[in-house]
């Protein structure tokens, strides 16, 4: 949205780019790793079910319903695409940077917490997002060149 309000264009439609190729590389590992997270493989180990106030309850029954498929753990989307958006915030607006990052890890140790992940699918989605990190630039100047338009200068 900064980026927009901002009018830089080249760097918005840079990074679009980068989480677009992130979101199907994730859903990619989904297909290929087909694991179920550790709240429903491993509910019989917690002793103690999670509780939370006010709304709890029916957010949670809410993305169980909306969750058609329960095989999406590996690698962590949460995290991947959450440090991908640091790492942007970090290259062009360093103020949304400071703001992003303890919220960043908020999320990601509360996917473990919350027994949607299980420790390995951060260190898979976090990888990955420095895959995406690096060859995303690369893709977009190439398919920029490959349609003919100026994409980005430099």
């Amino acid at each position: 949205m900064s980026l927009y309000l901002k009018d830089r264009k080249e760097e918005l439609n840079l990074s679009i780019s980068i989480l677009i190729l992130g979101y199907y590389v994730s859903f990619i590992g989904y297909i290929l790793f087909p694991a179920i997270g550790p709240r429903y493989s491993q509910a019989h180990l917690y002793s103690k079910p999670l509780a939370g106030i006010l709304i709890t309850d029916l957010v949670i029954n809410a993305l169980d319903a909306l969750a058609h498929n329960k095989r999406d753990v590996v690698p962590s989307g949460h995290t991947q695409i959450t440090l991908m958006v640091l790492y942007l915030a970090y290259r062009y607006e360093k103020r949304l940077f400071y703001f992003f990052l303890p919220l960043t890890f908020g999320l990601i140790l509360s996917t473990v917490y919350l027994r949607y992940h299980y420790v390995i699918d951060l260190f898979a989605g976090s990888a990955i997002a420095v895959g995406c990190m690096v060859a995303g630039p690369r893709l977009y100047r190439w398919w920029c060149k490959f349609r003919g338009s100026e994409g980005m200068r430099g």
